[in-house]
């Protein structure tokens, strides 16, 4: 059973008040860009609801919004996405209400490990994981908000820059922890192996565990936040991740 997450409920709620009077006072009828505009704020909202979901910052207390997604299974093995549904007003006009429908336990499986375990490191790894889904989350957009073809590539490359930001923020915390030493999955993975002796966990699923965190520890420290190339996070990788939040990343 999950639980509502009423404080970011509420704050999605405000959100969508403002952007329809955003939208009402910006929206110039002659140029036609209404759509435009209510895609370009929908992905604001949706990077806002996938942060705090993820980063709950002051909000210690919330809980994972009511249905979430996030797809393990895709063919190339790397995360697809947090769908994005939009429900449309009695006009037809889009509105910027999101909704997470459960296609999948993986998000959960993340976001519910980095609650239950307090763990900087493992929030640290699902949020690479969400920012690494961006650029198939405008995928999803395309497909039910009408987007015309001189403002594709515009929002094409604000997914992909709002991406390659967040990795890379994500990655110099990583490699500062690992640097330091402090980035240690052992409390986590005494608590793991404490369910496989209570038979409620899959001891290859711990296995797994063990083998994937010393490589991500490695995996951290080789980060280069100098670097102007492009971040790429290979597949090898993102099913180390899912191995070490014990998710199956293929069928």
């Amino acid at each position: 059973m999950h639980v509502k997450n009423v404080f970011l409920i509420e704050q999605i709620n405000d959100l969508k008040m403002w952007v329809n009077k955003y939208i009402d006072d910006c929206t110039d009828e002659d140029l036609n860009d209404r759509d435009f505009i209510a895609s370009v704020v929908d992905r604001a909202i949706f990077h806002f609801a996938i942060n705090s979901i993820c980063n709950l910052g002051d909000n210690k207390d919330a809980m994972p919004i009511e249905q979430c997604t996030f797809d393990v299974e895709t063919k190339n093995d790397l995360p697809s996405t947090v769908q994005l549904f939009y429900e449309e007003s009695k006009d037809n006009e889009p509105l910027a209400n999101i909704h997470f429908q459960a296609i999948g336990s993986g998000f959960l499986t993340f976001v519910n490990a980095c609650q239950e375990h307090d763990d900087n490191s493992l929030k640290l790894f699902a949020s690479l994981l969400i920012s690494l889904s961006y650029s198939s989350a405008y995928a999803d957009l395309s497909e039910t908000v009408y987007i015309n073809e001189n403002n594709e590539s515009y929002l094409k490359a604000q997914f992909e820059k709002l991406s390659q930001r967040d990795m890379k923020k994500y990655l110099g915390e990583m490699k500062r922890l690992a640097d330091g030493g402090e980035m240690n999955f052992d409390g986590y993975l005494d608590k793991m192996s404490h369910l496989v002796n209570e038979g409620t966990l899959d001891p290859d699923i711990l296995s797994k565990m063990r083998d994937a965190a010393p490589q991500l520890i490695s995996f951290a420290k080789s980060f280069d936040p100098t670097s102007k190339e492009e971040i790429k996070i290979l597949t090898d990788t993102s099913k180390l991740i899912y191995d070490l939040f014990g998710v199956k990343s293929e069928k």
